[in-house]
């Protein structure tokens, strides 16, 4: 596990000044949308060199989308209705008072309903959900964290869910593709895991034993 990578880079994140992106046309208008193909070895773990396998195949193939511009500072009221426009790069500080939407976030992140198109790093703390499209490094507190593509960091919430991760999951329901690190729930479910789950229901898929109560584990 590199939990300790990803809440150094949390505060890398929220601190450091980001540099400006530069603009870039794209498709659709303002992005274009990568396909994100799970790159998961699903043999059934049952000999040495799984650990091996899983650590070189377990991330998700994301591709890199950009802004048309870099602003350190937004503020939504719903999407589109916020300044500076959603098709920005913001490094720095969102304020989202119902929605907020923008391509690639880096910074701290407060409001209702945070949402990056691209890849989002730093502190996020959204009363209802923080959505991710792309990869993700930092701590998510709400009702909903999800990451679509690769997480490192601390998810705490109701539900959780990132594609791929080295992460630490805290909620009700915490779900992942793959995940390398801890998940403490109520239900926890995830296809393939090292690491450690404690709650009520316990699943990993390509486990020898896929279901366990309270303790279930694959290292």
């Amino acid at each position: 596990m590199k939990v300790y990578q990803s809440l150094m880079a949390v505060a890398v994140a929220s601190m450091a000044v980001v540099a400006p992106v530069h603009a870039q046309q794209v498709r659709a208008g303002y992005l274009s949308t990568g396909s994100s193909t799970p790159m998961y070895n699903v043999t059934r773990p049952g000999n040495p060199d799984a650990r091996a396998r899983y650590h070189t195949t377990s991330r998700v193939d994301t591709e890199e989308i950009y802004g048309v511009a870099y602003t350190p500072f937004m503020l939504s009221l719903v999407s589109p209705l916020q300044v500076p426009p959603r098709d920005f790069d913001v490094g720095g500080f969102r304020l989202s008072i119902i929605y907020g939407e923008c391509v690639n976030f880096d910074g701290l992140d407060v409001g209702l309903v945070g949402r990056a198109l691209g890849h989002g790093n730093g502190l996020f703390v959204n009363g209802l959900a923080t959505i991710i499209d792309g990869d993700s490094i930092g701590l998510q507190f709400g009702l909903v964290n999800f990451v679509k593509g690769n997480f490192s960091g601390l998810q705490a919430g109701l539900v959780n869910y990132c594609t791929a991760g080295e992460a630490l999951q805290f909620g009700f329901y915490n779900a992942a593709d793959h995940i390398e690190g801890f998940q403490c729930g109520v239900i926890n479910m995830t296809r393939t895991m090292i690491g450690l789950q404690i709650g009520l229901i316990n699943v990993i898929q390509n486990n020898d034993v896929p279901f366990l109560p309270i303790i279930n584990c694959y290292f």
